[in-house]
């Protein structure tokens, strides 16, 4: 009885073999940059894409200034962009403006005078006095006016060095303060003796309200022309337009990006591969409506290599071992014709085709979705007709069981 017993739990757990044989067709595109996400599957396959916005850099303000005497708004260089002045032109630097004076004798220096001023609202902050690098310390000799106070009409400023000074080692850094926009004109002078000046003239625009106006003093035979660079800064210009690899003259800002979905699709079918019946169903099942079967020769037995055409152009090639006995009638039907009602649909097969020659052969088979679905339905009632079969077997030997159980029993 426990052989028994074991052998049908051993048949049990054995698979149902089947002749279905699952191929998919190639991928093909199904949707591009979707916003939406969807699980892959095994017909379904989905491609994760990243895009970063493109932006590029423009030139925002531009000007031409010594080499690294640039301001510092402006700190990117083009040496290939350059004009040439004389030293007596009138410069800018990131701490006002420089003027170049050329001397036509070298004298020695101890003092200073500043007069002649014309201007409006503006007063002197500081001055600071240079010989190289060396800075100067330096007392009031005669003025009259001061520091931080508005500049008279002749305002006059004497300053003692102290010392005595080579003039083209000299430098001196004046820092006004005004009201606005103003153009201030004033004269300086140097001497030893406070008698005989070499006086230079200075004409400037004071565009902030606190600026520097430098003064250097140059032999002639020294330098006749400077070199000024155009110097620039850039602003950032987005695009707008995100990608995958940066546009032509752009850049990807990494921070800044979509990420998107491209689903790719792959039909699937399930096939006969062994038909043994004229009745035996070629597609079990099929993702897509199916345009076509060609190369099938019902009526030759033997394997044959059958191509199935999908409705969106896919084809797949099988080949199909086709065994059916000759006693079957020539007159055949598979399903694959329409009946317009179900009793004719459970009476008759759904797809019928005429022979009266036995070695016809059948070019094409049209089969839809529908029909697909009712050869899904026909084998899914297959399977449950072997399981109820299963079951019936399982509870008739358990009865059998039982009732010498009983048996035993009773001859105790």
């Amino acid at each position: 009885m426990k052989q028994l017993i074991l052998l049908l739990l051993m048949l049990l757990l054995m698979p149902i073999y089947s002749n279905a044989e699952i191929l998919y067709t190639d991928y093909y595109l199904l949707e591009k940059d979707s916003d939406n996400y969807y699980e892959e599957s095994d017909m379904i396959k989905r491609k994760e894409t990243y895009k970063y916005l493109n932006f590029n850099y423009e030139r925002n303000e531009e000007g031409y200034y010594l080499l690294n005497k640039n301001p510092s708004s402006l700190p990117l260089i083009d040496k290939n962009d350059y004009i040439k002045k004389s030293n007596k032109d009138y410069l800018m630097a990131e701490d006002g403006p420089i003027t170049e004076h050329f001397i036509d004798e070298n004298i020695n220096v101890k003092y200073i005078k500043i007069n002649n001023f014309i201007t409006n609202q503006t007063s002197i902050k500081n001055i600071s006095i240079y010989s190289g690098e060396e800075l100067i310390f330096y007392y009031i000799y005669d003025k009259n006016f001061y520091y931080r106070k508005i500049i008279p009409s002749n305002g006059k400023l004497i300053i003692d060095l102290r010392a005595f000074y080579p003039l083209n080692s000299l430098s001196l850094i004046i820092r006004f303060e005004t009201s606005g926009l103003e153009e201030i004109s004033y004269d300086i002078g140097f001497t030893n003796d406070l008698i005989n000046y070499q006086t230079f003239h200075n004409n400037i625009l004071r565009s902030n309200l606190k600026e520097n106006h430098k003064l250097n003093f140059i032999n002639k035979d020294t330098i006749t022309e400077v070199v000024l660079y155009k110097y620039y800064n850039l602003k950032r210009v987005d695009s707008n337009i995100y990608s995958e690899e940066p546009l032509l003259n752009f850049e990807h800002d990494l921070l800044n990006y979509k990420k998107t979905y491209t689903y790719y699709k792959r039909d699937k079918i399930e096939i006969n591969d062994k038909i043994v019946n004229i009745n035996d169903p070629i597609v079990k099942y099929s993702s897509a409506n199916i345009l076509n079967i060609t190369n099938l020769d019902l009526f030759t037995n033997g394997n044959q290599e059958v191509k199935i055409c999908l409705i969106n152009n896919n084809c797949l090639n099988k080949n199909i071992l086709v065994n059916i006995p000759k006693e079957e009638k020539i007159k055949v039907t598979i399903s694959n014709v329409k009946y317009k009602n179900k009793k004719e649909i459970n009476n008759k097969p759904k797809y019928s085709i005429t022979n009266d020659i036995e070695d016809t052969k059948i070019k094409n088979l049209n089969i839809t979705n529908e029909d697909v679905n009712n050869i899904k339905r026909d084998k899914n009632n297959h399977y449950l007709n072997i399981l109820v079969i299963i079951f019936i077997i399982i509870l008739t030997f358990f009865i059998i069981i039982r009732k010498r159980n009983r048996t035993n029993v009773e001859m105790v």
